[in-house]
């Protein structure tokens, strides 16, 4: 998440190129060969919604084409499968020479399809879902079909809702083409609203605020806000803390972690993230105040899953001691963690780690003398 808050760069969530759009009607496949399967027609209405399959010849491709034959498999005659080869008709035959082949499919060697439904900027292995009336309702990676193929099958897909978000990418690609940052920021509160808990959203105005209008503590502060309403989502916490420390806000990074601990005390998973994100900033950037702070909290942590989860936390707290330059706490509270292990593995690790805290203790009192 780090590397996605710092090294972002404006996506222009670009639908450029063909007019087809989510509500468009298909149109009917043309200058391609029929490889398995019966002669299909796309356009118009179908007794089942239909599932558009564009991918070609290669590991990312072939793997998604075995999920898809599972799917047909699940499926049944509830969905109409077609997969559109985007390859040589050649090279197709011969890969499918002894494979069979659950659904219709057919060569487009010379593209002439895949460059109909396929907007700039989207690569096969690609997936299109058609309903019943034979308008596109859905578009998108194959790899991401899944969980919407599900819902529209069910009757549980909002089509109003992918709409929304489809008009909310167009108007967004074309306020980031003319660089009009305010209007993509409008656009992008406008749409967090509706989606509260869409994080890349959040992620995407912070960015705006500091790169596109050169405001960062206007950026900085409305990553507070979002804490602030979502005080039990560790990501938005996280989000805070990554961003406090590449504006170099120390005081203001314990205050976060002082407002995390408050919202976690009883939630070890939360707070170990929370350590993890403030030990991963090189030494110099770190705040060793608010590291401390978090293991002492991990450490009054009262409800666990077990002893070993429990034992864990203990350790982790001792690492952060260590770490902290307090080599003599850190010994003593590893030790308070082997009493709770059972496991021969992991009580040889906690011996490890207790004989690595007695020699940095020897090594102190040596460099004292």
């Amino acid at each position: 998440m780090k590397k996605i808050l710092l090294t972002l760069a404006f996506f222009s969530a670009a639908l450029f190129g063909a007019e087809l759009k989510l509500g468009d009607p298909a149109v009917e496949l043309v200058d391609c060969t029929l490889l398995q399967g019966k002669q299909t027609a796309i356009a118009g209405k179908n007794a089942t919604p239909t599932l558009l399959f564009f991918w070609s010849l290669g590991y990312a491709s072939n793997q998604e084409f075995g999920k898809l034959i599972t799917a047909a498999q699940s499926y049944g005659d509830k969905l109409r499968i077609v997969a559109i080869g985007c390859d040589d008709e050649a090279k197709l035959r011969e890969f499918f020479q002894s494979r069979k082949i659950p659904f219709v499919l057919v060569a487009d060697t010379k593209l002439a399809n895949v460059n109909v439904y396929l907007q700039q900027k989207e690569q096969v292995p690609f997936c299109i879902v058609l309903d019943q009336e034979g308008k596109i309702i859905w578009r998108g990676p194959a790899a991401k079909v899944a969980a919407p193929l599900k819902a529209i099958l069910e009757g549980k897909y909002d089509f109003k809702q992918a709409l929304r978000i489809d008009r909310y990418n167009r108007e967004l690609a074309a306020a980031m083409a003319k660089r009009d940052f305010k209007q993509a920021l409008a656009l992008t509160d406008a749409e967090f609203q509706a989606n509260p808990e869409n994080i890349e959203l959040l992620i995407f105005s912070v960015n705006l605020l500091d790169k596109g209008l050169g405001t960062p503590d206007a950026a900085q502060d409305r990553l507070a806000d979002a804490v602030k309403k979502h005080p039990a989502d560790v990501r938005f916490h996280e989000l805070h803390l990554r961003y406090l420390h590449m504006r170099h806000q120390g005081a203001k990074v314990v205050d976060a972690v002082d407002f995390a601990i408050r919202n976690f005390a009883d939630n070890f998973p939360a707070l170990q993230q929370l350590v993890n994100v403030e030990a991963s900033f090189p030494a110099g950037e770190l705040s060793p105040e608010a590291l401390l702070r978090l293991g002492k909290a991990v450490d009054q942590v009262k409800k666990f899953k077990d002893d070993r989860e429990r034992a864990a936390a203990i350790l982790l707290y001792a690492k952060i001691l260590s770490f902290c330059n307090a080599p003599d706490l850190a010994l003593a509270t590893a030790k308070r963690a082997k009493p709770l292990l059972t496991e021969p593995k992991d009580v040889a690790e906690v011996d490890q780690l207790i004989a690595h805290y007695q020699e940095i203790c020897r090594l102190s009192r040596e460099l004292q003398k």
